[in-house]
């Protein structure tokens, strides 16, 4: 007669509830670490872009002649770093201009409220000055104050983050060898590595390049209708393409908003709605797959399960990088037999990378 072993059915047990301590472990520190990982897992986006870029220009022939390897990188770091610094500046002329054209606006927005009590039968709808003296503005401005503080600290810890991730790049891989003596299992996590930096760079690069063509195609259909500040709202619109689905939205919606807002309802948002919507839906269900491939293979519902994690753990930034993010987990989960079942379910079609 046998008897069962105790121990066999406490395993199971034992393995659920150390995943879901070390879930809520990591969980907690994705959270409460938020100021320190975020300017990190920027500045880790940025050294990708640096990287991708200089291979890039490593590939240009000048006058029949490749440039040295360290002249692509510090072309690559000159590009990046002149287009944060045309972006600050952007934001610092648009801010003033749009403080002079601030009484045109809130005129015109008065009348739209009005409009829309009427519609409603609402009566007359407060204007923005009514409103305004709810508001206390000393508030408001220790507000920003406050928030503008850790954004300059930040930007300066994001700028030595990648400067000491280039100089630090070479010594990875030997670092990689100290710590893992075995070659077989090295090579198996060099391998991993390698992959997961494939696919990153190949999202980064393909967003980039859609994120480019949706910040011009932008450019020029606001230009055409005529809607202040195009280059700053299209470089916004650009940026927010990085985020899956919500950027498609938020590139038709604001516009359509802006064009509203300037010229009321008519002819000028049908354009903006009709020339804009065509150009997201080419540009994400055409353009993109071509691009991309099945590189990503990642489920389309869980990548909207897992922006949604990821924006409430990190805001904007973790909206942006939540599907490098799922990427990478996918290939580590689907390396393993323990949690193979983590990479099959973030899979389109249910095969494991």
């Amino acid at each position: 007669m046998s008897t069962a072993d105790p121990n066999s059915s406490r395993d199971p047990l034992r393995a659920t509830a150390l995943t879901l301590f070390i879930v809520i472990a990591v969980v907690l520190i994705l959270v409460q670490g938020r100021a320190i990982l975020v300017p990190i897992a920027i500045a880790v986006v940025i050294w990708y872009i640096i990287v991708a870029l200089s291979q890039v220009i490593a590939r240009l022939a000048v006058f029949g002649r490749t440039l040295p390897r360290s002249w692509c990188g510090a072309a690559a770091i000159g590009c990046v770093f002149l287009a944060w610094f045309m972006f600050v500046e952007l934001i610092r002329q648009s801010i003033a201009a749009i403080q002079e054209a601030a009484p045109r606006y809130q005129e015109r927005l008065d009348g739209l409220l009005q409009q829309g009590g009427d519609f409603l039968g609402l009566g007359a709808a407060p204007s923005l000055t009514q409103i305004s003296r709810d508001i206390d503005l000393t508030v408001v401005a220790e507000y920003f104050v406050s928030a503008a503080t850790p954004i300059a600290f930040d930007g300066i810890m994001i700028f030595f983050y990648v400067v000491f991730l280039l100089v630090q790049q070479k010594y990875m891989a030997p670092k990689l060898g100290a710590i893992v003596h075995a070659p077989a299992r090295r090579q198996a996590i060099e391998g991993v590595i390698e992959e997961i930096h494939a696919e990153v760079r190949k999202y980064i690069g393909v967003m980039s390049f859609l994120a480019l063509v949706t910040g011009l195609v932008t450019y020029l259909v606001l230009t055409l209708v005529g809607i202040d500040f195009p280059i700053l709202w299209s470089v916004v619109i650009a940026l927010f393409s990085f985020i899956p689905t919500i950027g498609t939205a938020f590139g038709i919606i604001l516009p359509a908003a802006l064009a509203v807002l300037q010229f009321g309802f008519g002819g000028a948002v049908a354009i903006v709605l009709a020339t804009l919507g065509a150009a997201q839906i080419l540009l994400n269900n055409v353009a993109q797959p071509a691009l991309m491939g099945r590189s990503l293979n990642l489920s389309p519902f869980l990548v909207l399960v897992t922006l949604s994690i990821w924006a409430s753990i990190w805001g904007i930034v973790g909206a942006i990088l939540s599907v490098p993010i799922t990427v990478a987990m996918a290939i580590i989960f689907s390396r393993f037999p323990a949690t193979r079942w983590v990479g099959v379910l973030l899979s389109s079609e249910g095969k494991a990378r």
